[in-house]
């Protein structure tokens, strides 16, 4: 039997399922979900491997109760193994952040949260949207209007547009360029390639868009791009964070990583003499970064700098107002990095910023009371939290 959804779950979380599975009797989506257990007999597996097989869409309720089921890992797995990944969709139903190894599993996969994406209409309009994929059906695609409590998770596309009547793919994609950045257009691109909606010549078609404002609007309504406050997790372009600053779109920000690096570094620390490279920017840190690695042995003299870098190329230490704005945002990040399992901040210390006064004075700040310190002395041991831009 064919199936539009198959629900891997924990038993543990049936309260959740059946209200997923009450709504697609309302959408008249047809679903297998296992109701019994394959602990009961032998023969259950073989009926779990072809629903998933023989189902369009696999939906996997994502909570700390199905982390640890070994059954629900091993419907994973096998479907992983069988299924085109844009098939798969996690939905995390429980706040809680997943575990690295499934992290990993899903870095390539498109995945939705309860508390920003409820299952009316959020959750309904991606399923219906995955299964008229896979029908080949992309006139039934649906693009919801965002509701002002709404959120959408990053780098999920499930329709074609066209950026500008006329224009060939590669003027679209010079015009993606220049309004988003390399990068971001590669994998707008490459996402809308993986799902069939662009051929791989570049073919557009639907939606035309005649400026930046309604290219940015279409690609927040269909998922591609989406719109942070202060306060909400991040997880993609392989960053993990915690947001702390974002622009007036909402669309490009700075995050604060989750996990803090570990123990104490000194600023600069070349036998004790002062670092004179001259002033270092009190706005942005990834120019003060740039400074620094510019330097002959940055990694050993620079010890808070280089243990940035060490969570990835594009985090870097914060400069001073970007800690300020963490400090006067602290109490809303502590509570975004304890939802995303994050190492809280250490209220008693200070932490180093990568800004530096015209003095030579490397400067910190205590996270306690936003009070800043100087110090000549840059073998003075701070503690230290990377940021990154997006």
């Amino acid at each position: 039997m064919n199936y539009d959804v198959f629900i891997s779950y924990s038993r543990k979380d049936s309260a959740v399922a059946d209200e997923i599975c009450e709504a697609l009797d309302r959408e008249k989506i047809s679903y297998f979900i296992d109701r019994q257990g394959i602990e009961g007999g032998f023969e259950f597996p073989v009926v779990l491997a072809e629903a998933i097989l023989n189902s369009k869409v696999v939906l996997f309720l994502a909570s700390k109760n199905s982390y640890e089921s070994k059954f629900t890992n091993s419907e994973l797995t096998f479907a992983f193994n069988e299924k085109p990944k844009n098939t798969i969709l996690p939905y995390i139903i429980d706040g809680s952040m997943m575990p690295p190894g499934l992290r990993l599993v899903f870095s390539s996969v498109n995945w939705r949260t309860i508390e920003n994406n409820p299952i009316e209409p959020n959750l309904m309009n991606d399923l219906r949207n995955m299964i008229a994929i896979e029908r080949g059906e992309t006139e039934n695609i649906a693009i919801s209007e965002p509701t002002p409590t709404e959120e959408f998770d990053p780098v999920v596309c499930k329709v074609a547009f066209e950026m500008f009547e006329n224009n060939s793919p590669q003027i679209s994609f010079v015009q993606m360029r220049f309004s988003f950045g390399f990068a971001k257009a590669m994998r707008i691109v490459d996402k809308l390639v993986s799902i069939g909606v662009i051929g791989k010549q570049g073919n557009m078609s639907k939606f035309l868009v005649n400026s930046r404002d309604e290219l940015e609007n279409l690609l927040v309504k269909t998922g591609v791009l989406r719109r942070f406050k202060v306060g909400d997790l991040f997880n993609a372009q392989d960053k993990l964070g915690v947001v702390f600053e974002v622009d007036e779109s909402g669309i490009s920000g700075k995050i604060i990583a989750l996990e803090e690096t570990a123990g104490r570094y000194s600023w600069y620390d070349n036998k004790g003499r002062i670092c004179r490279l001259g002033h270092f920017d009190f706005n942005d840190g990834a120019l003060n970064s740039d400074i620094v690695t510019k330097q002959k042995e940055w990694y050993k003299q620079y010890p808070a700098f280089a243990a940035c870098l060490d969570n990835g190329p594009d985090w870097y230490l914060p400069s001073l107002n970007e800690m300020k704005t963490i400090f006067e945002n602290k109490e809303i990040l502590s509570a975004g990095l304890e939802r995303g399992g994050g190492d809280p901040f250490r209220y008693g210390w200070g932490y180093w910023t990568s800004s530096k006064n015209p003095q030579d004075e490397a400067i910190s700040v205590s996270m306690k009371t936003g009070y800043e310190s100087y110090s000549h002395d840059h073998t003075k041991l701070c503690y230290v939290r990377p940021v990154s831009k997006f």
